[in-house]
């Protein structure tokens, strides 16, 4: 596997055979970043507890959703037998999370609910 070059590289870097391997070339103009890429995604989660007791009833309940975002533009550059790519990328990352809760109690005199939503 090649060694990563630095995005701040000015000068020539170390091979890892000891010699020197070629400055990379200047990078191109933002107007001529022409290969575009969108991606777009999301990851749900949920968990749900319910427990019952002689006296009662309490139940939570949690989710999670995440939705990822991601806009690039770049362009491969070849020079000296190698390929650069040089381009831009946009990430928007988005957390919802959610936490409901209910409980009940039953007693033969006293009845009452509760319930939570946050």
């Amino acid at each position: 596997m090649s060694p990563l070059l630095p995005i701040n590289t000015s000068g020539a870097l170390p091979a890892m055979g000891g010699g020197t391997t070629p400055a990379p070339p200047d990078p191109p103009p933002a107007n001529a970043l022409r290969d575009w890429s969108q991606e777009t995604y999301g990851l749900d989660t949920s968990v749900a507890v319910s427990l019952n007791f002689a006296i009662g009833q309490v139940s939570t309940s949690c989710t999670r959703r995440v939705l990822v975002f991601d806009s690039s533009r770049s362009r491969d550059v070849e020079a000296d037998g190698h390929t650069y790519r040089f381009g831009v990328v946009l990430r928007v990352v988005v957390e919802v999370d959610g936490l409901k809760g209910n409980g009940s109690l039953t007693l033969p005199v006293v009845a009452a609910k509760v319930d939570l939503d946050g």
